[in-house]
């Protein structure tokens, strides 16, 4: 079942439960939601490709903050490298972290490839605990300046399955 259905029927599930019982679900403040989203160049026009922005249907997950920031540190760290934005390496690289929380990937040392668009680039998925992506997160952000080179487009995503945060790296060729 995908995730969207596999939310619906929870969501449903509990409703109903809820409905016969008589119980009401308790106030709750709600909780930030970040939406998965991958970094990208938007086209002209588009309000899509920037992040915690994401197309309709598009399904949104609550991440950690540290998660959000990762991502952001990870973009400045490849762009003071010399790579730039590509929207369609960003496209892969949300498939990929699709695919992590989904655990369609093997890991090594907690680091996997997506697998798809294998011909169309390169990359890395990290599987990271939250403990984990803040210690990544402290590295890029005392990591010094970089010498920028001849870059390539990239993209990178990141996505949440309630234990860990899958940071995706994806390179075009």
């Amino acid at each position: 079942m995908n995730t969207p259905r596999r939310v619906l029927s929870i969501l449903t599930t509990t409703a109903l439960a809820l409905a016969a019982s008589g119980a009401s679900a308790p106030a709750q403040e709600p909780s930030p939601a970040v939406a998965v989203s991958p970094t990208t160049s938007p086209p002209a026009g588009s309000q899509y490709g920037e992040l915690g922005k994401e197309p309709p249907g598009a399904v949104v997950a609550h991440l950690p903050q540290v998660a959000t920031d990762l991502e952001q540190a990870t973009v400045a760290h490849l762009e003071a490298s010399g790579h730039y934005r590509d929207g369609v390496a960003a496209d892969i690289a949300q498939e990929w972290a699709a695919q992590g929380e989904r655990g369609e990937l093997e890991f090594y040392s907690d680091v996997g490839d997506g697998n798809i668009h294998l011909e169309e680039g390169t990359g890395n998925v990290y599987r990271l605990t939250e403990g984990q992506a803040q210690e990544r997160l402290s590295w890029l952000n005392n990591a010094g300046s970089v010498t920028p080179m001849q870059g390539t487009g990239f993209g990178t995503a990141v996505s949440y399955d309630g234990e860990y945060l899958y940071l995706v790296e994806y390179f075009r060729n």
